[in-house]
């Protein structure tokens, strides 16, 4: 399409083809997994889904490799002052801020850049704006805040600031709803209420479906996540930042001299002064080499998609039934599992969810909608449960019965497809964000756990994170390390202030969180 296109020549003209390359193997993985499951002409589907993973894989091979040697004489002269690992909207977002505040930043990837959990996402946002005063329990808000304005201000990315609405369809929903409006109008937060008819208004292709009421948040709506990590690649690669993908990080140790070295599974060993481990799901396993256990552990998103005019929906959407679910029963955690999946440990559903949107022209302006959050097989498990695909078309006809396409055979035929992404969701459904100094790390960052709001939360986490991390760097005078006593701290504007009670917030060694362990 003329925008990609057009996308591709610009990255390439900042010596970064690469980022294109892995965003098409990923627009080519979730083709060929759709092309795969389908019923008709399968083994024609199946040669041609081969043939574009291919393409795509030699294309991001021969842009990585060109990159690599580009950047190799970078990373070999001297020590990095910031090692980024992982390379999704998180890790992007880190290596961005980071290099624009000067730092010598690079940023390693065991794939392709945003090719994980970013790039398979939703790309939906959450802005309702910032309380007067932020305190733990508004901290997310203000991260999200902060994120939408980011991603705003980023460009290339298909920001969308369609407004969202919160929809409830049964009467305890209903109740739950309207205490959290009244919370979040006490607190100043931008948002309305709205019965049934007003909603259907709002939003007509909720007519004649389930919605009983809903609250509109006006500042919410959407991102290309793929091209959003791509963007923030791009723009820390301009501000020096050296990329190498398919860069694995298998171990860290620190050396004598007091320096971080990451061993690559290629065999490389690269030294930094501070280390971010932004990996999402595989954080935890490099952390195990330092020793230090973070509970942060992969759970399968499911996102099932299909072709539609533009405009055939204009807001976007958040079912309130898995929300119903978890302030009544619990939020699912045990020593097993995490907070707020829709399925226990033993497979067995607790809840539904839902979630959706329109796309762009990137994706042809396809529906999307998120559904199932349930403990994959294994690290390397994609697969779509069948039953994970029938809930959400089925909860998707509940709310929006205009979507009849949505009905699976229907779908298939019309070229919709599903498929599913490895997010990394924390023990207490908290992100994981700060620097390991009490656990005798200094210099050794986490930014990972963020669940389903990386995109929502993490840009804004990465830039206050970035600012300690090159503070850090840069600074010539000792001082305390441990960034939970700054979070009492009243000096500078609203801004910086909020930054450190998200930061205590986040802490990696709150209670319940990361421990010491055995390498």
């Amino acid at each position: 399409m003329p925008m990609i296109t057009a996308r591709r020549n610009l990255l390439a003209a900042a010596s970064c083809t690469v980022l294109y390359a892995a965003h098409r193997r990923k627009r080519a993985i979730c083709e060929g997994a759709e092309l795969r499951r389908a019923p008709s002409d399968a083994s024609a589907r199946a040669t041609r889904a081969t043939s574009l993973l291919r393409l795509a894989e030699q294309e991001a091979a021969e842009a990585a490799a060109a990159l690599a040697a580009e950047t190799a004489a970078q990373t070999a002269d001297a020590p990095s002052d910031v090692l980024v690992v992982g390379g999704g909207i998180v890790g992007a977002s880190v290596a961005f801020h980071a290099s624009r505040l000067g730092a010598r930043v690079t940023l390693l990837e065991k794939a392709s850049c945003g090719c994980e959990a970013s790039g398979l996402s939703a790309g939906t946002l959450y802005d309702v704006g910032v309380p007067e005063r932020v305190d733990a329990s508004s901290a997310a808000l203000y991260l999200r805040a902060g994120s939408a304005s980011i991603l705003e201000a980023l460009g290339g990315c298909e920001f969308n600031r369609c407004g969202a609405l919160d929809v409830a369809a049964t009467p305890p929903e209903v109740k739950l709803l309207r205490q959290d409006f009244e919370a979040a109008r006490s607190a100043g937060l931008q948002c309305s209420w709205h019965e049934a008819a007003e909603v259907h208004a709002l939003e007509p292709a909720l007519a004649g479906g389930s919605a009983l009421a809903a609250v509109h948040t006006p500042r919410s709506g959407s991102v290309q996540p793929g091209l959003a990590t791509l963007a923030f690649v791009e723009g820390a690669v301009a501000a020096g930042c050296a990329v190498r993908e398919g860069a694995e990080v298998v171990s860290l140790r620190r050396t004598e001299a007091g320096l971080y070295e990451a061993l690559t599974s290629e065999g490389d060993r690269l030294l930094a002064k501070q280390v971010v481990l932004a990996a999402g799901a595989w954080s935890a396993k490099v952390a195990r080499s330092v020793g230090v256990h973070v509970p942060c552990v992969p759970v399968k998103g499911v996102v099932a998609t299909l072709p539609a005019e533009p405009n055939a929906l204009s807001k976007v959407i958040f079912d309130m039934e898995s929300r119903a679910c978890f302030a009544a029963e619990g939020d699912g955690r045990d020593d097993e599992m995490p907070a707020k999946c829709t399925h226990d440990r033993r497979g067995e559903r607790r809840c539904r969810k839902l979630y959706g949107k329109q796309c762009g022209e990137a994706d042809n302006h396809q529906l999307l909608f998120g559904g199932d959050r349930l403990l994959p097989d294994s690290d390397s498990d994609y697969a779509v449960p069948s039953a994970s695909r029938l809930s959400v078309r089925e909860h998707v006809l509940e709310l929006l019965p205009k979507f009849r396409d949505f009905g699976p055979a229907r779908a298939v035929e019309a070229g919709g497809g599903e498929w599913a992404g490895l997010m990394p969701f924390a023990h207490d459904g908290k992100p994981i964000v700060g620097e390991l100094s009490r656990l005798g790390l200094d210099g050794l960052w986490l930014c990972c756990g963020f669940g389903p709001a990386g995109i929502m939360e993490g840009p804004k986490a990465a830039q206050v994170l970035a600012e300690l991390v090159v503070e850090d760097v840069l600074h010539t005078t000792p001082r305390p390390r441990t960034r939970v006593a700054m979070a009492d701290a009243e000096s500078g504007g609203d801004d910086a202030r909020w930054a450190r009670v998200a930061m205590a917030w986040m802490d990696p060694c709150r209670a319940g969180c990361c421990v010491a362990s055995e390498v």
